[in-house]
């Protein structure tokens, strides 16, 4: 009778000495699903993340049950990794894909990286006309700016005038006060963004023409108001113009002073208009 339970306690001790054999390796492994990398590995969680998002799928394949940690990383595998980051976009919220989701991009909107385009038209009787010697204010564009820069201005003023050597002149002013928009006139606008004065003389040959400028100015960031200004020695009809805007952020505009004179032919044909006085007006 004793023998019999000694030799049923050592089938007993066997029997739990084999099931502890089996379960204790089992419980030494990780939960990522590879059998060499135990949840005691330092970098365990870091390749459970690899595992849990696709890029990593093992080393021994088919069954890639294991990851093998130690080994170097060919640059065919590498390949294998970064497609795998890509196409399943584990990439942090706060980078590629929630910018192309909220057009967020480094802390500025998309609009910080686009130069805005704004334009203003008339044609036919959309277009004002004006009595002699009055200052016509003919388009007026409203350009909001999202930080400080530079405008491309461009501007063309087509006019009719039925007299004989008349003159038109064309300029273009930015914000400038709403009592007197268009600002002073001498010939060259007191008021006027530099580059953007246009002449022309109608006489009786000629009694339509085009006036066309381009200039640049530096705003800051905001809203401005860009307006077309004409005059005319005698009663004027634009029966054309347009006025456009190309913003950006890089660039600046230098501005060299200088005096702005006529040439004697064209002193000449302000003496017919103004009379002798003219010359005073250059």
């Amino acid at each position: 009778m004793k023998e019999l339970l000694k030799r049923r306690s050592i089938r007993i001790v066997l029997s739990l000495a084999m099931v502890v054999g089996v379960l204790g390796p089992i419980a030494a492994y990780g939960n990522d699903g590879f059998t060499d990398v135990p949840d005691t590995n330092i970098f365990h969680s870091d390749i459970k993340w690899l595992a849990d998002n696709g890029i990593t799928q093992g080393c021994n394949p088919p069954g890639n049950t294991e990851f093998c940690p130690s080994d170097n990383v060919t640059r065919e595998q590498m390949a294998a990794f970064m497609r795998r980051l890509s196409v399943n976009q584990v990439v942090d919220a706060a980078t590629a894909v929630m910018a192309e989701d909220s057009n967020f991009l480094d802390g500025w909107t998309g609009s910080y990286y686009t130069n805005p385009i704004d334009g203003a038209a008339c044609e036919g009787t959309a277009c004002p006309s004006a009595a002699a010697l009055t200052l016509l204010e003919v388009l007026t564009l409203t350009v909001n700016t999202s930080r400080s820069g530079v405008l491309q201005l461009s501007s063309m003023v087509q006019a009719d005038q039925g007299g004989t050597n008349d003159l038109v002149q064309s300029w273009l002013t930015i914000d400038a006060p709403g009592s007197d928009p268009c600002g002073g006139w001498l010939i060259v606008p007191v008021d006027g963004i530099p580059g953007s004065y246009g002449i022309m003389f109608l006489d009786g040959n000629i009694s339509q023409g085009t006036i066309s400028t381009s200039t640049a100015v530096e705003v800051s960031g905001g809203v401005h108001t860009v307006r077309l200004c004409v005059l005319g020695s005698d009663p004027i009809d634009t029966f054309q113009a347009g006025l456009t805007s190309v913003f950006s952020a890089t660039g600046s505009v230098t501005i060299t002073p200088g005096t702005t004179s006529l040439a004697p032919e064209q002193l000449a044909k302000l003496e017919v208009i103004f009379g002798p006085d003219a010359e005073a007006l250059n």
